[in-house]
């Protein structure tokens, strides 16, 4: 079986990633014999992406973007036309991206997103392809013609498993026609490292031992708004 594992950025030092993908693998391999390919957005860090997939058994293929900001070329064109053309061959489709739909970002990238995301399902639809969307936030859903859309869409799935529970909350009403679940963040079953190996990474930084203040500046805490539909942020200081 043909696995292909879509919508992650990169995954060089991208630990969020990381950390939806790993334990996803070591699941998707204790039930099935699969060949996995992942799909990253951005070649920035391909050769190291490429790396950390051998290390990993599983292969690369680059998903482009439609890039609304700048004129659509024919290379952008010959990009998607090449991506069409591989997504033939997978046996099952499957989105491992950790939010989609946020609905709050500025107008045209709300809107570029938003069709980028929808990319893959509409061709897994064209291509009759089992089609499922991997446990992840949703949201915030801004607007009366982007709720609609949005609920067309996740009405094709089969069902939706929706990370936290305020998140499923507001997936709840948008009263889809398909089952809903609420699960943990997949990260929490990755295994940790044992105290040895965090004394001796920390000792490398602090040769004196004592408290630790950790700082995780975050990308997405930074760019997406508190709002009545949205958790991110909570609890969070802004230095």
């Amino acid at each position: 079986m043909k696995v292909l594992l879509t919508d992650l950025a990169y995954l060089h030092h991208n630990y969020g990633a990381q950390g939806i993908l790993i334990p996803f693998l070591e699941a998707l391999r204790k039930k099935y014999i699969a060949e996995v390919t992942v799909t990253i957005s951005d070649k920035t860090f391909w050769k190291e992406d490429l790396r950390f997939a051998q290390e990993n058994n599983f292969k690369l293929l680059y998903k482009p973007r439609w890039n609304f900001s700048k004129y659509v070329n024919s290379k952008q064109i010959i990009e998607h036309q090449n991506f069409q053309k591989k997504f033939k061959e997978f046996d099952l489709i499957i989105d491992i991206s950790g939010i989609e739909f946020i609905g709050n970002l500025p107008f045209l990238m709300k809107w570029k997103d938003l069709l980028n995301n929808l990319l893959v399902q509409k061709l897994a639809v064209k291509n009759k392809k089992p089609y499922y969307e991997f446990t992840k936030s949703y949201g915030p859903f801004k607007g009366f013609f982007y709720r609609l859309i949005i609920r067309k869409y996740l009405n094709m799935l089969p069902f939706i498993h929706v990370r936290t529970g305020k998140n499923f909350h507001t997936i709840k009403k948008m009263n889809l026609k398909i089952e809903s679940f609420c699960f943990p963040d997949i990260s929490l079953v990755l295994k940790p490292a044992s105290e040895d190996w965090a004394d001796n990474y920390l000792s490398k930084y602090f040769p004196t031992k004592g408290n630790i203040i950790g700082i995780s500046p975050s990308v997405v805490i930074n760019n997406i708004n508190k709002n009545e539909n949205n958790s991110c942020g909570e609890n969070n200081i802004i230095l």
